[in-house]
């Protein structure tokens, strides 16, 4: 089986210099996500299920790619990012900007507690890998309880199984520690970063009579024309 974790194209955060909590996708995230869609047709195995975040900038990115698949996209509300404070949208975008820039000095503690008046990371790690925990399992796969091995191992109903997901930076930073068995830091999108319109490959392998995931690609971003790219 494999699950590709695809990022969102770049958004545009700012609008007339406030911020915006639920983006479209800027003229060059929405090249990017063509680039993305063409991408599609040199897949070796293709996806037959597409999970989508609802967020208007995963939603414009997951559109060339269902086309390419012939896919009717499936949205889930808990594959959207890390939820910040909702009185952000329409502030200062200096004001959010410098907030960013401070909040890197946090101590761990506060970092699992999230933005005051946003989500918590605690919340926002429980919401995603219970979520995903429930979602595989109403597609036969399911995580083994008390395994042996230090990597999670799954049974896995249909080993050609091909998932892919649209969402985001730290969403997929969460999914990849969690299919991996890794343990959880509240900054996981600054473990695994990754590119606007990138894809990131897990691939199962038989073992110990389950499966374990594997990271066979990162942030691959090659589809994108160099002038393009960006974080």
């Amino acid at each position: 089986m494999e699950i590709l974790l695809i990022r969102h194209a770049r958004p545009g955060w700012v609008a007339d210099g406030r911020g915006v909590l639920d983006p479209a996708l800027t003229p060059e995230g929405e090249a990017q996500a063509q680039h993305l869609g063409e991408a599609v047709h040199a897949w070796r195995r293709k996806p037959k299920t597409l999970w989508v975040s609802p967020a208007a900038r995963a939603r414009q990115t997951a559109a060339p790619v269902a086309r390419a698949l012939g896919l009717e996209p499936v949205e889930h509300g808990w594959l959207e990012e890390i939820r910040l404070p909702p009185d952000w949208d329409g502030a200062a975008a200096l004001d959010i900007r410098d907030h960013f820039a401070t909040a890197r000095s946090r101590t761990e503690a506060q970092w699992w507690a999230g933005i005051p008046g946003g989500e918590s990371f605690h919340d926002f790690e429980a919401r995603v890998t219970e979520n995903m925990a429930a979602a595989l399992g109403a597609l036969g796969i399911r995580r083994r309880q008390g395994a042996e091995a230090e990597a999670p191992l799954y049974d896995l109903p249909e080993p050609d199984q091909v998932l892919a997901i649209v969402a985001h930076g730290g969403t997929n930073a969460v999914l990849t520690s969690y299919l991996l068995g890794l343990p959880m830091v509240p900054w996981a999108w600054e473990r695994f970063v990754t590119e606007h319109a990138s894809v990131t490959r897990l691939r199962a392998a038989p073992l110990l009579g389950g499966h374990i995931f594997g990271l066979r690609e990162h942030s691959d971003a090659n589809h994108v024309p160099g002038h393009l790219r960006s974080r």
